[in-house]
C-alpha cells in the first residue's frame, strides 16, 4: 500500500489548493492527519510550509481556506471547512479511504501517552509503537481513544478511526489566543519530544499495512 499524507492546515474561502504528487499504484489517501496552526502565518508561508510538508511525503495535500472572525462570525468558518471537505469527496477522497486521523492541539508541551483505535492496543502494531515511545517518555493508553479533536470530529462521525495522542496541558489556556501566545513561549525540548512522538507514530503507521478498521470491529 502507497503511503499518502493528507494535510489539512488552517488557512483564511472554500477553495482548496493542491501540492505535491501521489505515488503508487492506488491514488488513495492512505493517512489522514489535521495539522492546526495556532500562530498566524501569512498565506505564501502557510502555502509554502503545506507544499513542503506534501513533497517531502511524497504526497497530495490539501489547503482549506475559511473565512475568520470578526469580518465574518460563527459558523461561518466551519460552514467553509465543511464545504471544503465536501468538496474533497467530490473529487473521490471519500472518508473509507482514510486508514486513520489524529489531530495535535493541545499546546506544545510532551506527549505523555497514546490512545489508539479500539482493538489495537494490542495489535503488533500496538506493541511495538509501545517499544518505541517508552524511550521517548511516553506510555501506550490500554484505553481506545474516544475522540482526537474538534477539528477533525466530522471525519470520525463518517468513520474514520482515530487516534489520541495526550499531551501535558498545563499551561495551555494561559496564553491561548493572545497577543502572548508566541514562539518564544514554547520549551524546545518539550516540543522536540512530541515531534518525535507524533513521528513515530505517523511512520508506523505509513509504513504498515495495519487495518484499523478491522481491529475495531473484532474489539466490538
Amino acid at each position: 500500500m502507497p503511503s499518502f499524507l493528507y494535510v489539512l492546515m488552517s488557512s483564511g474561502s472554500t477553495s482548496a489548493r493542491l501540492f505535491g504528487r501521489t505515488f503508487g499504484r492506488d491514488p488513495g489517501m492512505k493517512r489522514g492527519y489535521s495539522g492546526h496552526e495556532e500562530i498566524e502565518l501569512a498565506r505564501r508561508g502557510l502555502e509554502e510550509k503545506a507544499a513542503q510538508l506534501a513533497l517531502s511525503a511524497d504526497a497530495t495535500g490539501y489547503v482549506p481556506e475559511y473565512r475568520r472572525a470578526p469580518e465574518y462570525p460563527f459558523p461561518a468558518a466551519v460552514d467553509d471547512a465543511i464545504n471544503a471537505y465536501r468538496g474533497l469527496l467530490h473529487a473521490g477522497l471519500a472518508s473509507d479511504k482514510i486508514v486513520v486521523a489524529g489531530e495535535a492541539d493541545f499546546g506544545a508541551r510532551i506527549v505523555y501517552s497514546v490512545q489508539l483505535p479500539p482493538g489495537a492496543a494490542d495489535s503488533d502494531f500496538g506493541l511495538t509503537l509501545g517499544r518505541i515511545i517508552a524511550p521517548l517518555g511516553a506510555n501506550l493508553d490500554r484505553r481506545p481513544a474516544l475522540s482526537s479533536g474538534e477539528d477533525i470530529r466530522e471525519l470520525q462521525k463518517a468513520g474514520v478511526p482515530v487516534v489520541s495522542l495526550r499531551q501535558d496541558g498545563l499551561d495551555y489556556f494561559d496564553a491561548h489566543h493572545t497577543a502572548d501566545d508566541t514562539l518564544d513561549k514554547i520549551d524546545p525540548k518539550q516540543l522536540d519530544q512530541a515531534v518525535a512522538v507524533w513521528s513515530v507514530f505517523t511512520y508506523l503507521a505509513a509504513a504498515s499495512d495495519v487495518d484499523f478498521r478491522s481491529l475495531i470491529a473484532k474489539a466490538k
